[in-house]
């Protein structure tokens, strides 16, 4: 049975970002949960300030100074949630808004997304701290995925605001007033001075998520610069597990003809990725004004096999 999960989880982190993220965010929670665990049921003050430590270590704050001393914060404390329920109304969250993203936008933007809504939650937070100076939002450690998840639930909203969801008891609601729902949340929640720290972030990550889908409608892409990061990294992870499975490789094509071969083929597919990328925003564009119910079954299709590319 243990050998079938574990086979579970890997087919599940191989498959596509979002599942990558949720598993990290799962393992981390448990990994630092089994040490507060032990230290709860043996009583050690040692364990119990290892654990604490490890919070303060991970978690970030609201000043910039104390910050700048830990820099890894500000994406370490994406993936530290403090329970169980912290931890999973984050991931359903995630997994909905994020299959939106994914189907629309493709998979090698989720971490990019997710990494920068983040961030801007956090940089929102500092600001508003720094200008309010407010007593609550002194010395606050702050950790979860909030940031991000709301980066997406804004980004999905702004990209189909009509898209629907059917949730329990309330049948189909369209994407535009879950959303709404959830910043009205944030903003009770503050108003009984609840966590105002983290609800802050919310804003932040959701400022994040609307200004990049209105941005790259307009030709600019955020996450671009990430993007190739990341491309790079995997390019040379993917040649170096090559290298260990076989040293030696033959070239079919050399010198100039190789030269033209692949230059032909590149100029082949660039003019045929300008045709792809132009209807995929007109069909986007179509989402925006009527809805992705109407459009129509060769559009759909069209949409599924993009996506499909994409990932």
């Amino acid at each position: 049975m243990y050998s079938s999960i574990i086979s579970d989880i890997r087919r599940a982190f191989h498959s596509n970002m979002l599942s990558k993220l949720v598993i990290v965010n799962v393992a981390a929670f448990l990994l630092i949960g089994l040490v507060w665990f032990i230290g709860m049921i043996t009583h050690a003050q040692a364990i119990q300030s290892a654990y604490q430590e490890i919070v303060n270590q991970l978690g970030v704050t609201e000043s910039f100074m104390q910050n700048l001393r830990k820099p890894w914060t500000y994406v370490s404390y994406m993936f530290m949630h403090s329970g169980i329920f912290h931890l999973g109304w984050n991931m359903i969250l995630f997994v909905w808004f994020g299959r939106i993203i994914g189907d629309f936008l493709g998979d090698r933007r989720i971490l990019p997304i997710y990494l920068m809504g983040g961030l801007s939650g956090v940089i929102f937070l500092m600001l508003v701290a720094a200008i309010t100076n407010l007593a609550v939002l002194n010395n606050v450690l702050m950790i979860g995925a909030s940031a991000s998840v709301m980066a997406f639930a804004m980004a999905a909203a702004t990209l189909s605001p009509d898209y629907s969801y059917r949730l329990l008891f309330f049948g189909d609601i369209r994407l535009k007033y879950i959303v709404l729902a959830l910043m009205i949340i944030d903003v009770v929640y503050m108003s009984v001075g609840n966590n105002v720290a983290g609800h802050l972030s919310h804003f932040g990550g959701a400022i994040f998520g609307w200004a990049y889908i209105v941005l790259l409608r307009r030709g600019t892409d955020l996450t671009e610069p990430l993007q190739k990061f990341f491309k790079i990294i995997t390019d040379k992870a993917t040649n170096i597990e090559a290298r260990g499975h076989s040293r030696i490789k033959k070239r079919v094509l050399q010198g100039e003809e190789y030269q033209a071969v692949n230059r032909s083929q590149q100029k082949s597919h660039d003019e045929h990725q300008l045709d792809f990328e132009e209807r995929l925003d007109n069909i986007l564009e179509k989402i925006k004004k009527k809805g992705y119910d109407n459009l129509e079954h060769e559009e759909k299709e069209f949409l599924n096999k993009a996506s499909n590319k994409q990932d």
